[in-house]
């Protein structure tokens, strides 16, 4: 028989631990969660994480609030979250191409034996498709030029 002090082997709390402490936790976490996102869609302010959790701490009677972890972990509170939040998140953009990169002749000089191979590809890893099928092709011609030479 396990010591009152260790917890079960299973992997799960007591039913008295979740009924008296994890429950009323969870449901004031929700209850709280409500609250500031009526208070912030009343005051027409941006819903996010750190507005969220700052909101509960100003609408908390004992100024605690909720942490931005404890809405993400609460699967309620999450939901209430997520389906009001403005805050989409940061969109990846594509990488403009740079203006020393020109659309003209795959070689407007002569390639150098000696440069550095690794820079190179990365330079072209900044290229849109379009530019390196025009490099592409202009690169069979010369090449094709030079073969019939």
């Amino acid at each position: 028989m396990p010591s009152a002090s260790q917890p079960p082997r299973d992997g799960q709390a007591p039913a008295w631990l979740v009924e008296q402490v994890y429950t009323p936790r969870r449901q004031r976490t929700v209850d709280l969660v409500r609250g500031a996102m009526t208070v912030l869609a009343n005051r027409k302010e941006r819903i996010s994480l750190a507005t969220l959790a700052a909101a509960t701490k100003a609408a908390d009677p004992g100024g605690q609030g909720v942490s931005e972890s404890a809405i993400l972990t609460n699967p309620e509170a999450y939901q209430v979250y997520a389906a009001q939040r403005t805050w989409q998140g940061p969109r990846r953009r594509r990488a403009a191409a740079r203006a020393g990169v020109t659309e003209g002749p795959a070689l407007p000089h002569p390639v150098k034996g000696q440069r550095d191979v690794g820079r190179v590809h990365q330079r072209y890893l900044h290229l849109s498709k379009a530019t390196l099928v025009t490099r592409l092709v202009a690169t069979e011609q010369a090449y094709a030029a030079v073969h019939a030479r």
